[in-house]
């Protein structure tokens, strides 16, 4: 935070030992309403697992993972919200991981059962988790 963002962001003060109240940065705030609007829209995070085509919920979560890096370029890098978004491009970083991201290596659509199904579903699982944990 810079120092003449603190006039902006305090809130209140007490007596006679200190402490103060802050309120989130405004462009935190319009930060965090994008990301909300993004995730909220995208069927690779909702959607039941078996009506989801494989190949389309890796080019949904490389999606997100470049709308979360455009968004972090606007945040101070110590911020919470940062720190969050960090975390949710390490998801998805880890779904691409275990799934592949050139549309071979486990990318089958999901009604198709087997190992590769049972890898893109367990991924899926994980990624949805943590996402819905932040």
């Amino acid at each position: 935070m810079k120092f003449s963002e603190i006039p902006n962001r305090l809130t209140g003060s007490s007596t006679p030992f200190g402490g103060e109240s802050w309120k989130a940065a405004e462009m935190e705030i319009a930060v965090a309403q994008r990301v909300i609007a993004l995730l909220e829209d995208r069927r690779v995070l909702y959607a039941p697992e078996e009506m989801e085509v494989a190949s389309h919920c890796v080019q949904s979560v490389i999606e997100i993972r470049h709308h979360l890096l455009d968004e972090l370029g606007k945040l101070d890098s110590g911020s919470d919200l940062a720190a969050s978004l960090r975390a949710m491009r390490a998801d998805c970083r880890k779904f691409l991981e275990r799934v592949g991201t050139d549309g071979r290596e486990g990318i089958h659509h999901a009604n198709v059962w087997g190992f590769h199904n049972w890898t893109f579903g367990r991924a899926l699982g994980k990624l949805r988790g943590h996402l819905a944990s932040m």
